[in-house]
């Protein structure tokens, strides 16, 4: 009766697959929220990204907010918290191409997987842009980690086409939130 028994029990844990039963719970899913800064008058460099909550991934817009006329270039560090999002690539803007072919360089710093490196300049001979308009497109993928972190520029140059720096621009980003 006994071997029964034992024998019964092992074929019921067998069918239950060790007694738990069911396929395991999917992983959490995290969103993310991007504030932008307030954007200050006059000539700034703006981070906007998309409205609401954002699964998966999250596309920031670095924009030119009224630059004056012969810009030719800017280069800047993007820092942010590679704990909550990675930096899963970039898309060329419209602003500078408006004037011509341009440069982009946008890349990881290799002793800091949380800042990204970025120029973009004019090629060739050119007068240079003004105005308005998107400059580069970040894509960031979300990770499972909650936690609110700011975005913040660092290193900010930008030139006009005789290679003098611009003065008076703003620099303006924001705060990513990714919950679970």
């Amino acid at each position: 009766m006994k071997r029964s028994s034992v024998f019964l029990l092992c074929l019921l844990l067998a069918a239950c697959k060790g007694g738990g039963g069911g396929a395991p719970p999917p992983p959490p899913t995290s969103t993310a929220i991007f504030t932008p800064a307030t954007a200050p008058p006059g000539a700034a460099i703006t981070v906007t990204g998309p409205a609401g909550a954002q699964q998966g991934s999250i596309t920031l817009d670095l924009n030119a907010q009224s630059l004056p006329a012969n810009t030719y270039g800017i280069a800047f560090d993007l820092d942010f918290n590679s704990g909550l999002v990675a930096f899963a690539g970039p898309q060329n803007g419209t602003f500078f191409e408006a004037a011509g072919p341009a440069s982009y360089q946008v890349k990881l710093d290799p002793a800091n997987n949380g800042k990204l490196i970025v120029g973009v300049m004019l090629l060739g001979q050119s007068s240079g842009v003004s105005g308005s308009g998107r400059i580069v497109s970040l894509r960031f993928n979300i990770l499972n980690n909650a936690g609110s972190a700011p975005l913040t520029f660092s290193g900010n140059a930008a030139q006009n086409s005789s290679g003098q720096p611009l003065s008076g621009l703003s620099w303006a980003a924001g705060t990513v939130q990714v919950t679970r």
